[in-house]
């Protein structure tokens, strides 16, 4: 967070967002259904909600920084490649608009 708020001030926060996947092969990607998780196709409500893009895959718990590698600097250069959305291999929608679930997809 505070990677965003000085470098990317203008996008919106993981900490007041809605998330979605761009599309269901996304959102179904490695999903397990069980233990309550359900997956649903949504409609932002407000589409001119801040957002942003951000690549789902860098907060995954197997990207993790090596043995040698001191964490601060690892887990800021994650956040700047998180924050400039650039090229994400999986895609995540962050906005500030509501969502209406349309229906369960999973």
């Amino acid at each position: 967070e505070r990677v965003r708020t000085q470098r990317y001030p203008l996008l919106p926060s993981r900490l007041e967002c809605s998330y979605a996947f761009l599309n269901r092969e996304d959102a179904l990607r490695d999903f397990s259904p069980g233990n309550g998780l359900f997956a649903f196709e949504v409609l932002l409500t407000d589409p001119l909600a801040p957002s942003h893009v951000g690549d789902f895959s860098l907060l995954s718990s197997t990207n993790s920084p090596s043995n040698s590698d001191p964490f601060i600097p690892w887990a800021e250069a994650i956040a700047h490649s998180y924050w400039s959305g650039q090229a994400p291999q999986l895609p995540e929608l962050l906005t500030l608009s509501p969502i209406k679930v349309i229906r369960r997809i999973g």
